[in-house]
């Protein structure tokens, strides 16, 4: 387990570094909105934590709270491969070219990452603006920025922990073959009339309890998507949301339903509606 543990991990340090060395990129590795907004941390923790995860699902290791934790210090360490894969390829124009250094020299053949993240985490410029052909704005000065940098790194941790954590608890895991299972169909049946959606999840439940039979069951919610399918998405007023997944080894299947009811504009899940089926059949 441990080495497939060190693969995931390497694999999300080998992307840290392979994003930072992204030209496009390098201007955004450490993004804030409002300046203590960690957009670029939260976003790559959970590029981090959803690469991990993935590898993981290839390597057949599950995912456990610890685990997850473990990956997002990873993800965090990642986030300043990030900066290490700009200092291996950002390039400065330097005023006198000698035999050694040429007019675009390697930032690395300077200065050490050390020296370099000193200069790169010591006073962040906060742009407010342009005047003419110059940008406008404030040092933030070492300790807004200090505080800043901690700021990203633990979203970062805390996104790529959460993302992992989110993932196992989406798919499904077969305990005889020790995979993760994978997802084959998805459906939504959009229901305007609240007394036919319980009577869907009545005659559901009927099923399951009765039969257990993933087909049987999905050819009833089949026949009631085709009933439902005139209802407009801006009529619904509930969804249920039906996930079947498979193991490839074997023939476990699951089935997850969820149930979402709108809430003023915005639908929110009904966690007391949701049911799972789980078995061969």
């Amino acid at each position: 387990m441990f080495s497939k543990f060190v693969i995931a991990s390497l694999v999300g340090l080998g992307l840290g570094i392979g994003v930072g060395s992204v030209p496009v990129l390098q201007d955004h590795l450490h993004w804030n909105i409002w300046v203590f907004v960690p957009i670029s941390g939260l976003v790559l923790g959970m590029l981090f934590g959803w690469v991990q995860f993935t590898c993981s699902s290839l390597l057949n290791l599950r995912v456990s709270t610890r685990i997850a934790f473990a990956f997002g210090l990873v993800s965090a360490l990642a986030y300043l491969g990030t900066d290490l894969g700009q200092y291996l390829t950002l390039t400065v124009a330097v005023s006198e070219p000698t035999e050694v250094l040429s007019g675009q020299t390697p930032i690395r053949q300077l200065i050490s990452f050390p020296e370099y993240l000193r200069l790169e985490y010591g006073s962040r410029f906060i742009k407010t603006g342009t005047f003419g052909n110059e940008d406008v704005g404030y040092q933030l000065g070492q300790v807004g920025t200090t505080v800043t940098i901690v700021v990203d790194f633990l979203a970062c941790f805390l996104v790529a922990f959460a993302t992992a954590l989110v993932m196992d608890d989406t798919f499904p895991w077969c305990q005889a073959c020790n995979r993760y299972q994978c997802k084959t169909t998805s459906t939504k049946i959009l229901f305007a009339d609240e007394d036919r959606l319980y009577d869907v999840l009545d005659k559901t439940t009927e099923l399951l309890l009765e039969q257990s039979d993933h087909v049987k069951v999905n050819a009833y919610l089949d026949l009631v998507a085709a009933e439902q399918y005139l209802v407009k998405p801006g009529d619904a007023t509930q969804i249920l949301s039906v996930t079947n997944y498979a193991c490839n080894q074997c023939d476990n299947k699951t089935m997850v339903g969820k149930v979402l009811v709108k809430t003023g504009k915005n639908f929110s899940e009904a966690k007391d509606l949701d049911f799972m089926l789980s078995g061969t059949s």
